[in-house]
């Protein structure tokens, strides 16, 4: 059940769900982590300095937050706001475990993984736009702010274990055979066209 933070706290966040920010909320809550994979992608087509083995070691850690945040779904039922009369399913959501958001999870996990290899612009831009779907989720009665900031911190720590260099041969082979896959599909004659200067990288 709620914690009292998550009692205290949701009608003020909610209370910002009101018919004129609703349909931004909806976007960012439905949408926006559409902008994980479009940054991967973008990584992947680029290839300079490491975007590669950045890009996957990313997307890497997404996987494994994504994994754990549903594992603890499966084994820690907490009902989503909507689910005990606090909130209207407004996005028709599954009455599933709201504890903790995938969502964030795997939005943090990226996040942060690009942060700790130095992409600070970008980011910074996916943090903004964590926060924008948390912030969201919450708001539309999908999720309680316990389950963001569990979700943000599965992230984290998913990104900070792929950090410590444990599974980089593995990060290694996934490059390797992307880059195959690449090359036989001519992915990679589209990157002779983007690599330019961009936010993708800043050092």
């Amino acid at each position: 059940m709620p914690t009292q933070f998550d009692l205290s706290l949701f009608p003020f966040i909610h209370g910002f769900a009101a018919e004129t920010l609703a349909p931004f909320e909806i976007g960012a809550a439905d949408w926006l982590i559409a902008v994980v994979p479009f940054v991967l992608i973008a990584l992947w087509l680029r290839d300079r300095d490491g975007d590669r083995t950045d890009g996957a070691t990313a997307a890497i850690a997404a996987g494994m937050a994504l994994a754990f945040s549903g594992l603890i779904s499966f084994l820690l039922f907490e009902p989503r706001p909507f689910m005990i009369g606090l909130a209207g399913n407004i996005l028709e959501h599954a009455a599933d475990s709201s504890f903790p958001s995938d969502h964030v999870a795997v939005m943090a996990a990226v996040t942060a993984s690009l942060a700790f290899a130095g992409r600070s612009r970008i980011a910074a831009i996916l943090a903004t736009a964590t926060v924008l779907v948390g912030w969201s989720r919450v708001a539309l009665g999908v999720h309680f702010p316990t389950d963001i900031v569990a979700g943000a911190s599965i992230g984290v720590c998913a990104a900070a274990f792929l950090r410590s260099g444990l599974l980089s041969p593995f990060v290694a082979f996934v490059v390797r055979v992307g880059e195959m896959v690449s090359a036989m599909l001519g992915i990679d004659k589209v990157s002779d066209f983007i690599r330019k200067p961009s936010l993708l990288r800043s050092r």
